[in-house]
């Protein structure tokens, strides 16, 4: 069986300074044992375009997708980046094809969700997760509406970083965290898989607005506000690493 963990915002400097300080035991034990190294990204550094490249192995000009507006052919209109404009097939789709029991978990670009294909659960493309489209089949739709009631689809974290609550920030985004692994894991015990993708956003979200914190490089970073609130990065690099450390043991 195949486990993809995809962790959107992780940056290698952070992870390789908090796996080495043994903050994330989990991803350490993996980089050690493991093979570890930098990828490029889509010529275009947009995670749509990037992600379907993840999905379907090659570049924009042949999946179609450019980023997360994209025009419509033959106009000027714009549309957003959906499953249904991938024009290259997923590997996802080429494994059902040959039989293998197959699902994806909060991964972008698989809104819509396809029906009649392997097993999935939209990312952060998908609106709500009542949306028509946001899982399929339907088992699978109400295991993960059942423990994603009451978490939000797409975090901001904006209003929190702009009024100084940092805390409860960094606290939606764990309990955020910790319910979408328990979707991915009550999966895993589900059925016998050959490959199962699983993705998490919730660091890119901190990160996107909280990263002048501890980056001071950066315009807002303040030597106070490093003081009082820089530990939180190293909080939700840790909770990400217990997730990990949650899906693996699943495997086991």
């Amino acid at each position: 069986m195949l486990l993809l963990i995809g962790v959107d915002g992780a940056t290698p400097e952070l992870i390789e300074r908090l796996t080495s300080t043994g903050h994330m035991p989990t991803l350490r034990s993996l980089m050690r044992h493991g093979v570890y190294g930098r990828l490029q990204s889509s010529v275009n550094f947009d995670p749509c375009s990037a992600w379907s490249s993840l999905l379907t192995g090659v570049g924009p000009g042949k999946h179609g997708v450019w980023a997360l507006r994209n025009l419509k052919p033959d106009s000027y209109q714009w549309r957003p980046a959906n499953s249904r404009m991938l024009r290259a097939p997923t590997l996802s789709q080429m494994l059902t094809d040959r039989g293998q029991e197959v699902g994806t978990v909060f991964v972008p670009m698989t809104f819509p969700a396809r029906e009649a294909e392997y097993a999935t659960v939209s990312g952060w493309l998908a609106p709500s997760i009542e949306a028509e489209g946001f899982a399929h089949p339907a088992e699978v739709a109400s295991l993960a509406r059942r423990r994603l009631k009451d978490i939000p689809q797409s975090l901001r974290l904006g209003a929190y970083a702009a009024s100084g609550r940092y805390a409860q920030g960094v606290e939606l985004a764990i309990e955020s965290l910790r319910a979408r692994s328990s979707v991915a894991i009550d999966l895993l015990g589900d059925r016998r898989w050959d490959f199962l993708a699983v993705n998490f956003t919730e660091l890119d979200r901190v990160l996107r607005w909280y990263r002048h914190l501890i980056d001071r490089k950066h315009v807002d970073f303040r030597e106070e506000l490093y003081s009082e609130w820089g530990e939180l990065i190293t909080d939700i690099h840790q909770e990400v690493d217990a997730q990990i450390a949650r899906l693996v043991e699943a495997l086991e």
